[in-house]
């Protein structure tokens, strides 16, 4: 005799979000954003303006493909500011990235999608508790690649 298991959810459960990691490669006029698992599949790469609008839009495109708790920020400082600062208000950790070294990128080539991913790879799981015990960061902490900061720190 076979027996059958029980299913826990029903149909009208709402889907469960797996969690995402976006990585961003900030310029001037356009920014490359990056979505990875925590285990580092890649699950799109794309290109938006370096305006508010275009903040909303990464962050929109983003979270189509899970939920985004952890961001990586590659930047100059004056590109990505206004990018994390947008980020943290939505309750977005984020972690400044630093440019890979000069012989990776001489060896590996410039690319900023490859920019992007490596972008989000540097964003370390997990969020530390804040000292008021929220567990929610306020500021931007810097990691260096593959390490990064946390933004406000500046």
């Amino acid at each position: 005799m076979t027996t059958r298991q029980r299913s826990t959810t029903s149909s009208t459960d709402p889907p469960v979000r797996r969690e995402v990691v976006l990585g961003v490669d900030t310029h001037g006029e356009v920014h490359v954003a990056a979505v990875i698992t925590p285990l580092g599949k890649i699950l799109g790469t794309e290109s938006f303006p370096a305006t508010a609008a275009g903040y909303r839009q990464v962050l929109v495109w983003a979270r189509k493909r899970g939920t985004v708790r952890r961001a990586g920020v590659e930047g100059t400082g004056t590109f990505d500011a206004v990018l994390s600062r947008y980020l943290l208000a939505q309750q977005i950790q984020v972690f400044e990235v630093n440019r890979a070294d000069r012989s990776a990128r001489l060896l590996l080539g410039k690319s900023d999608p490859l920019d992007a991913q490596a972008a989000a790879r540097a964003a370390p799981p997990g969020s530390p508790r804040e000292p008021d015990g929220t567990g929610r960061s306020r500021t931007c902490e810097r990691v260096r690649r593959p390490a990064a900061r946390r933004c406000g720190d500046r």
